[in-house]
């Protein structure tokens, strides 16, 4: 294209643009900070997907130092259903940088910007001619698309070799005295008009300089090389119940989904069938034995370069303590606290029906385990004290002198019992309390293998054998909850969110 013709078309495209471009938000300002978020929500995502996110990131991080400052999570919460969630992670990381490497002003020079986290070619050329008026062309796919009907380009859009020949063909065309302004058009006739699928010719407002259209070609571009079928796996997922709880882990930083929590599960193998591989996975990423309740359903979710179809498994636990092989973190939580962690958007198609299914009241029924299972699952002296009733030394236990604030769960159920504030030095070597943390936990009952007939402490859930309780403890209760150490698990306060016991940290407020 000549000269004369390049000039005439950028006049017309920018003309064109002043007229007719869409009422969005943010091209109506300069700030480089705006322009530079809007830039990275809207490289892989749509226009009308973006327009929610754009105003309520800026609420929650309106601007670069309230970005850098925030937590991870709570960046990738508000990213959360727009995918690609490298994109915030980088900008997170990014803001960082800028923040304590330049002093919170964002570069205006092309290597300095390059270089910073998630900015590729597209988002420093984007921002820098946005905002500062930089003379650098934006190549993005209706760029692409635009460039090879204009001008007949046989190079594949969808080529990486191509990059090259369409870089330096935007870089001729492009407006330097207005690079912002012509940037924008031209990705804009490339949404609006010069579409993918019936391109609007008719109106197109360059069409007396357009190649494709004066030869009546407009069909045959942008060229792309042929993709291979989308390869699909298979998933098995199992959401885990313990005590009114799920368990949800979270994914390393790095690769897809980086940062995001959700429920246990992984691929199933071939000839496997999807029940088995919900045990297998869940044994082999977080070492917990379960029992599959009920399947809940099938979910089809669509990536880039891949398809998952996921079975979704209602769980219920069984017994082991979690020890993660894959993900960096897991908590315990009730379902309605679910709102509070950024999940995949796989996970989120099927948490209707998980609501529905919870709905149910015998649906969150303890199970104890059988014998062999319990014999397996405790020690030979927890199994002696809570299966049969036996009673362990006295100042030869593990918790008779244990000052660490937390609470004490039962071995087998994990049903919160006893709580730390509560617990007193009896003189006796064993714990002791003077009440339940949650007495309907309890079972209180004449123990007449003793011949004073105390009365016994049971499990409500677990039916395991505790202790017993005499009258003579400390006010305000008078009580002494006489407990087997190998009867309880104690759970440290720092600890408390992450096993599923969050609710108890307020017990704490104040305590040193």
């Amino acid at each position: 294209m000549k000269e004369k013709q390049i000039q005439s078309f950028r006049k017309t495209l920018i003309d064109w643009y002043s007229a007719n471009r869409r009422d969005l938000p943010w091209r109506k300002t300069k700030n480089p900070y705006h322009i530079w978020v809007s830039e990275v929500m809207l490289q892989q995502t749509q226009v009308n997907t973006v327009l929610p996110f754009y105003p309520k990131f800026l609420n929650a991080f309106p601007d670069l130092k309230h970005l850098a400052d925030a937590d991870l999570q709570d960046v990738l919460k508000i990213w959360e259903g727009m995918g690609y969630y490298a994109r915030s992670r980088n900008l997170h990381k990014a803001a960082g940088i800028v923040m304590n490497q330049y002093a919170g002003i964002i570069p205006d020079r092309w290597k300095t910007f390059r270089e910073l986290p998630g900015v590729g070619d597209y988002i420093a050329a984007a921002v820098l001619s946005m905002a500062f008026g930089k003379p650098y062309p934006v190549v993005d796919g209706n760029v692409k698309r635009v460039l090879s009907r204009l001008t007949l380009i046989e190079a594949p859009v969808n080529k990486s070799s191509s990059t090259k020949h369409f870089q330096e063909t935007a870089k001729e065309m492009l407006d330097k005295e207005n690079p912002g302004t012509y940037n924008q058009a031209l990705m804009e006739l490339g949404a609006m008009i010069c579409r993918p699928k019936r391109p609007l010719c008719g109106t197109c407002p360059v069409q007396a300089v357009c190649l494709a259209y004066l030869s009546d070609r407009v069909a045959e571009f942008p060229k792309k090389i042929k993709r291979q079928p989308t390869p699909q796996y298979r998933i098995a997922v199992g959401i885990v119940f313990k005590n009114g709880q799920v368990l949800i882990t979270r994914r390393k930083l790095e690769g897809l989904l980086g940062g995001l929590w959700e429920f246990p599960g992984g691929k199933i193998r071939d000839g496997e069938r999807a029940e088995a591989a919900c045990i297998r996975e869940i044994q082999e990423e977080v070492h917990l034995k379960i029992k599959i309740d009920s399947y809940l359903c099938r979910v089809k979710h669509a990536y880039t370069h891949f398809k998952i179809l996921m079975d979704v498994f209602c769980c219920s636990y069984v017994s082991g303590r979690v020890k993660l092989n894959g993900p960096v973190d897991h908590r315990w939580i009730k379902l309605d606290k679910l709102k509070n962690y950024p999940l995949p958007r796989a996970n989120h198609k099927f948490i209707p029906q998980l609501k529905q299914y919870t709905a149910s009241a015998n649906s969150r029924n303890y199970d104890k385990p059988d014998d062999a299972v319990l014999r397996t699952k405790l020690t030979p002296v927890q199994y002696k004290v809570t299966q049969e009733e036996g009673t362990e030394p006295p100042f030869q236990n593990e918790y008779w002198d244990n000052k660490m604030p937390g609470i004490y769960v039962e071995v087998v159920s994990g049903e919160p019992l006893f709580i730390s504030l509560d617990k007193f030095d009896s003189g006796t070597g064993w714990p002791s309390f003077t009440k339940p943390l949650k007495p309907e936990n309890i079972i209180e009952k004449e123990d007449r293998h003793l011949f004073t007939v105390p009365t016994e402490v049971r499990s409500r859930h677990g039916d395991s054998h505790l202790g017993h309780v005499f009258p003579d403890g400390p006010e305000p209760t008078g009580l002494r909850y006489c407990i087997n150490s190998a009867s309880l698990r104690f759970i440290h306060k720092k600890d408390l969110e992450k096993e599923g016991y969050g609710e108890y940290l307020k017990l704490f407020e104040g305590e040193q």
